[in-house]
């Protein structure tokens, strides 16, 4: 090469190097927008994976697995008396994904509220953002929050009701789509019972003129309770990605043995004797 050639090559190099810009991106693996290609790590802008939880909800009879439907549909109780639905809403809260090593998982994003204290004054708190509203007549997915792991899972861990203390919470101290929040139809009592678990609202007849519902409600600390799910196998989280869970409510079981012509008190305690073997876990994985 000569002499020439040799300072021209240098001089386009040096060209192209000043041409060259770093980039800048979220350089953590573990990431949903990690950029292998990027040089520099950014200051605060990786997003991580969620934990997003989708109900479905169905009446499972032995040869069928149906949508749950609401009135005019009707179906039978535990006597074989017909009965519509109206509505069902129901909480999860403190949910859970135990690893394959034992050890629980739990989305890591907190939440603000107000909490009504024993004298019945209200105190600033801090949780976990760990609640779920589920609606029969919506299968849509829920975010639970932010779930940065990279395990495999075999069981999930929860409660039905609403945990302590967020059971005190003043619901106007929540953002307004919160599940904790102000609610359409009423999901709170008050500051001594704190939140409806599960209110079902049913029409004891097929009839058209039977128009206003029975309302159950069910609420209290003696009526929350924990409950664990096995997943159908050892299900991975994938790493830089969200994850679904996808879990499924068979309400032909809240209503086995149910006389819903029969007292509310007992109609309402017969319901919530059933509903803990009426979950179950149908997958869990990438979103």
């Amino acid at each position: 090469m000569s002499r020439i050639h040799f300072f021209l090559l240098l001089g386009l190099l040096g060209i192209a190097t000043s041409c060259y810009e770093p980039q800048e991106a979220c350089l953590d693996v573990s990431a949903t927008n990690f950029d292998l290609d990027a040089d520099i790590a950014c200051g605060g802008c990786c997003t991580y994976p969620l934990l997003k939880v989708a109900f479905s909800h169905r009446w499972v009879e032995a040869d069928d697995n149906m949508a749950l439907a609401f009135s005019p549909a009707w179906y039978t109780d535990g006597l074989g008396q017909p009965f519509r639905i109206k509505s069902i809403r129901y909480y999860w809260s403190d949910l859970a994904l135990v690893n394959t090593s034992g050890v629980e998982r739990r989305p890591t994003d907190s939440v603000d509220m107000r909490i009504v204290n024993t004298v019945g004054d209200t105190t600033d708190y801090r949780g976990l953002d760990n609640f779920l509203l589920a609606d029969a007549s919506s299968s849509s997915r829920q975010e639970l929050g932010t779930f940065p792991y990279n395990e495999s899972f075999g069981q999930l861990r929860a409660y039905f009701g609403v945990t302590e203390p967020a059971n005190r919470a003043v619901p106007t101290s929540l953002p307004q789509r919160h599940p904790l929040g102000p609610q359409l139809g009423g999901q709170y009592i008050d500051a001594e019972e704190g939140y409806i678990f599960a209110k079902l609202e049913l029409y004891r007849d097929t009839s058209a003129t039977d128009t206003i519902p029975i309302v159950l409600r069910i609420s209290g600390p003696a009526n929350r309770f924990a409950f664990a799910l096995d997943f159908p196998g050892q299900l991975r989280v994938s790493q830089g990605f969200s994850s679904l869970l996808s879990v499924q409510t068979d309400y032909k079981r809240w209503f086995d043995g149910v006389d819903v012509r029969g007292d509310t008190t007992q109609l309402k305690q017969a319901i919530w004797n059933n509903i803990p073997g009426s979950f179950s876990v149908l997958n869990f994985g990438r979103e």
